[in-house]
């Protein structure tokens, strides 16, 4: 029998203890919050932008001004994340029983899964192009950059391959060559590689830095893609989303407000303006299960400032898997307020958690891989057995006008 063989026999029976749903409930608030589901087939989101035409006070004239009530069709495009499992001919030849060789597949189970959520939690926030992080002004030194958003150090890990590229999804810097992240520090806001950034050539100041593979690199969006795609100014998002090119539609339909409260003194106001300026763009305002996300720093100035005007409901606690959370009063709707560390620096959004939903494809949210027959039972020494656990996720808002995204610098 194949080494594969009897492996694939035990990762089958850990595929089914599927973990990845708590996993991502765990990395942020609002997976905690948000309704997941399965489905089959091509993911279809259908989105009214209008109302039916065919209404008059005379019969015959509804009748003739009849027609389908209007509505777009966005052709989602899950966003993938492969991770992959190994298991050294050391521990496998130490664990020698299948029963403590499951026990390490699944150990390597439960780091993928926390892997591609950590991706995930990074991606709910941003737009699908790939982009973890960029380098600040004079952010270079030999072989550590410093980063923009200091808190952007979270998206990098020992051992990551990372490519640059001077524009946001452009082409890649030096054909795509890679430096290896060799630690960080969340603190400083600092990436340091095991080679001086200089061996990328042309990489400066600003650039936007990937995970290897994820950049789109001027073509399609490999990732998930989050609040800044969806929840965006389409005139300036470019060319099609998802099938539908938005600025031929009324924008408040097809996408969620972006206020700037840049300008704005406090970060209260900059909250109570821009939550004002979402729920008059929707119309409607949407459902009452509103929560608004918001980066650490401004989460507690909030709080500060809230308690002095007295408009807190609910005092800052912990929520369900630990993450901060308050209900504050903002003029006309009380809105539940989360910390989240995966924000994009200065920026806030505000999700209808009754209009949004996470979709992933086949019956697992993540699924093994075929695993490569041709390893056999005995690896040779220094050999690694191998295995994929892959995740195909999209955000589903329903109806994109009842969410936003706030600029608060």
């Amino acid at each position: 029998m194949t080494y594969s063989a009897a492996l694939a026999g035990l990762l089958r029976q850990i595929s089914g203890n599927d973990k990845f749903e708590e996993q991502l409930r765990k990395k942020d608030p609002i997976f905690a919050r948000m309704k997941m589901k399965s489905i089959t087939g091509e993911p279809l989101l259908h989105v009214e932008t209008g109302r039916s035409p065919g209404g008059s006070a005379t019969g015959s004239v509804a009748k003739a001004n009849a027609s389908l009530a209007a509505r777009t069709k966005f052709v989602l495009s899950p966003g993938r994340d492969f991770q992959a499992l190994s298991l050294s001919d050391y521990d496998l030849k130490g664990a020698r029983e299948p029963g403590a060789i499951k026990s390490l597949m699944e150990a390597e189970k439960d780091t993928a899964e926390r892997s591609i959520a950590d991706s995930l939690s990074m991606g709910l926030y941003r737009d699908g192009h790939g982009v973890r992080g960029n380098i600040a002004t004079g952010g270079i030194s030999s072989a550590t950059i410093t980063l923009a958003n200091p808190r952007d150090a979270l998206n990098f890990f020992e051992g990551m391959k990372v490519v640059f590229s001077e524009l946001r999804g452009g082409a890649l810097r030096d054909s795509g060559a890679t430096l290896t992240v060799l630690r960080t520090d969340p603190s400083a806001g600092t990436v340091t590689f095991t080679a001086n950034v200089s061996t990328i050539s042309g990489v400066v100041a600003g650039d936007f830095i990937y995970r290897h593979g994820d950049a789109a690199a001027g073509g399609t969006r490999k990732l998930f893609i989050g609040a800044q795609g969806w929840f965006a100014d389409p005139a300036s998002d470019g060319g099609a989303f998802y099938g539908v090119t938005r600025t031929n539609f009324s924008r408040h339909t097809v996408a969620g407000t972006v206020s700037n409260q840049a300008s704005t003194v406090n970060t209260y106001d900059k909250l109570y303006n821009g939550i004002e300026a979402i729920l008059a763009a929707s119309g409607n305002g949407g459902s009452n299960n509103k929560v608004l996300a918001v980066p650490s720093n401004y989460f507690l100035a909030l709080a500060k400032e809230a308690d002095n005007r007295n408009v807190v409901v609910d005092k800052a606690s912990k929520g369900e898997f630990g993450h901060r959370r308050m209900v504050i009063s903002f003029g006309s709707a009380d809105v539940e307020v989360v910390l989240s560390y995966h924000c994009v620096a200065d920026q806030a959004v505000l999700f209808d958690m009754d209009m949004v939903e996470l979709w992933y494809l086949g019956d697992k949210m993540v699924a093994p891989m075929v695993i490569d027959d041709s390893a056999q039972w005995q690896l040779a020494d220094g050999e690694n057995w191998q295995c994929q656990y892959s995740s195909y996720c999209v955000l589903a808002p329903k109806a994109p006008s009842t969410c936003g995204r706030i600029v608060l610098a």
